[in-house]
């Protein structure tokens, strides 16, 4: 279950990334002159950066998930608030636009929905439980009927 976590949410982020970033090319080389349209050098690096952050994920490790909750859950906060009204302003939105922030948006819910999964089930493993609650795995002598007949023998 966690490495179908981990490779689906990789996935996801990075075909979101490199959406992005694919779209964010294709506006840059139009030549609209738009700040908004252009893919600055720092731009692409941070762009490189969050495509390595979301391959991080198939390490399966806690900071992994934990950074990648956290900025997408920035993003969703950021976009509607910062970016949005700033291309609006800037430009009429095209098809593109709205198809790039439909599926962005989709690919990173998908990518915080196997993070929340991923650290709520962290901790906990499978462990078989008789009627008591106790452990009821065969091979566990820390069970005192257990111990006590294994004394016996």
């Amino acid at each position: 279950m966690n490495r179908i976590l981990s490779r689906t949410a990789a996935a996801a982020g990075v075909a979101a990334w490199l959406m992005s970033t694919t779209l964010q090319v294709y506006r840059s080389t139009r030549g609209t002159g738009l700040a908004v349209d252009s893919l600055a050098p720092g731009a692409a690096v941070a762009l490189l950066a969050l495509i390595a952050m979301s391959l991080a994920l198939l390490t399966d490790r806690r900071w992994a998930w934990w950074t990648n909750l956290a900025v997408a859950a920035a993003f969703f906060l950021q976009a509607p608030f910062l970016y949005w009204p700033l291309v609006y302003d800037a430009r009429p939105l095209e098809v593109w636009d709205w198809l790039e922030g439909t599926w962005f948006t989709a690919l990173l819910l998908l990518v915080c929905a196997c993070a929340v999964l991923r650290l709520a089930t962290w901790s906990r493993r499978w462990v078989p439980v008789d009627a008591t609650g106790r452990d009821a795995r065969p091979d566990r002598p820390d069970r005192p009927d257990r111990v006590a007949l294994a004394g016996r023998a």
